[in-house]
């Protein structure tokens, strides 16, 4: 049996808000425990080429992430961050994926998808769990931003491994 994109699955925004500078440490270690309660695969940086909307940067990320399932045949699961520098989206992408055949994002790859993204785009396979979700944890408050926004996609798989990992 295959794995089937989440075809309804959308963004949802976790937190937003602009960066206030008195609670940035604070703020840097509760995102990256709470981030840290998944096992990632990849760490993807995904920068428009020119300002967009945040609506536009948001469907951007969406259709990537779809045709990524739908093409991989594997279902993705994501927490995303996305920073805007003078109305330029910059994307921090902390990712897994999983398929009823045991195939996992790892199997996949991440030049490909590099090529794909509409914009400049780096993946990285993700070698230190926790320094990635710091690193996620620490763009989403030091960045000179205009504003930040955490974001998750497919809350269902990401619900269910994290109840995985603590059984």
């Amino acid at each position: 049996m295959q794995a089937r994109a989440a075809s309804n699955s959308r963004p949802e925004v976790l937190h937003a808000c602009t960066v206030q500078k008195g609670y940035k440490m604070r703020a840097i270690q509760q995102y990256g425990y709470f981030i840290n309660s998944w096992q990632w695969e990849w760490f993807s940086h995904l920068t428009c080429r020119e300002p967009v909307s945040k609506y536009t940067a948001q469907k951007l990320l969406l259709s990537w992430i779809r045709s990524l399932c739908t093409t991989e045949r594997i279902q993705i699961a994501c927490i995303a961050v996305v920073n805007c520098m003078n109305l330029t989206p910059h994307w921090h992408v902390l990712m897994f994926g999983k398929n009823m055949n045991g195939r996992i994002l790892l199997d996949v790859s991440e030049k490909r998808w590099e090529r794909k993204w509409p914009g400049i785009a780096r993946i990285e396979v993700v070698k230190g769990n926790q320094a990635a979700s710091h690193y996620l944890a620490g763009n989403i408050t030091l960045w000179n931003s205009d504003l930040y926004e955490l974001f998750v996609y497919n809350r269902k798989l990401l619900d269910k491994y994290r109840r995985a990992r603590q059984d």
